[in-house]
């Protein structure tokens, strides 16, 4: 074998070991996106029976254990009073159901649309975490894809606990507008930052790259410490 030859095998052999160890790193990450979302699941069914038992399965017996009382009461004045508290308890426990369904799914995509849905999680989201969001959507004509719309409603679902779990902020900006035949969703925090080692730990941020990488879309974050978090995605909604 002449040296030119030699020079081709070893420089095809080099591009052949870095497409296996893309693959390697690849398969490695997609092994712990699948055990995060098996995780996800089973953590999910934990928080449903949680929330079931505890918060919805209390309100429940209060308004039932409340009723039978009303049953026995003569007073005018009492049953109006407690008919006011049954008002409230009820009104309580139809938000906490609401609450919980979009948290388990995105469903409301269906029956509000991305927008109105985004607007309906951010306003409770800014109700229980006192962080000040502000969401901007200039000129957008729904619907879109339904995955599309999925991947976005998740995006801001996961952004935004990761923003009350960690960053420390105090204000989020999401922006969504359409530009070029794509869908961009910008979501940027004022919190402390994340380093390096923090985005490779995040499990959750590569199972959003994963899912927007599928549908040929685009994924960036940038992050410093003491600099806040801005993640951006492009994500195409023609052709």
């Amino acid at each position: 074998m002449d040296e030119q030859k030699l020079r081709e095998v070893l420089a095809h052999n080099l591009v052949l070991k870095k497409e296996i160890e893309r693959l390697k790193e690849r398969e490695a990450t997609l092994e712990k996106i699948c055990k995060q979302a098996i995780d996800e699941l089973e953590n999910n069914k934990k928080y449903l029976s949680r929330e079931l038992h505890d918060e919805l399965g209390q309100a429940m017996t209060s308004i039932l254990l409340q009723l039978k009382i009303l049953q026995h009461e003569q007073d005018i004045e009492v049953i109006h009073d407690r008919l006011g508290g049954l008002r409230y308890l009820t009104q309580q426990t139809i938000e906490d159901v609401r609450r919980l369904a979009m948290n388990l799914r995105p469903a409301v995509l269906e029956n509000l649309g991305l927008i109105a849905a985004l607007r309906w999680y951010i306003e409770d989201y800014c109700r229980y975490s006192k962080i000040k969001v502000e969401f901007i959507s200039p000129r957008i004509t729904e619907p879109f894809p339904s995955e599309i719309e999925t991947i976005v409603y998740r995006a801001v679902q996961e952004s935004l606990t990761n923003v009350l779990r960690h960053a420390e902020a105090s204000q989020v900006i999401i922006t969504l507008e359409v530009s070029d035949a794509e869908l961009k969703l910008q979501i940027k925090d004022n919190g402390k930052g994340m380093t390096l080692v923090d985005l490779k730990k995040g499990l959750g941020l590569l199972g959003m790259e994963e899912r927007i990488k599928l549908v040929k879309g685009d994924f960036k974050i940038n992050s410093h410490l003491g600099g806040g978090t801005e993640i951006d995605i492009s994500l195409p909604i023609k052709g």
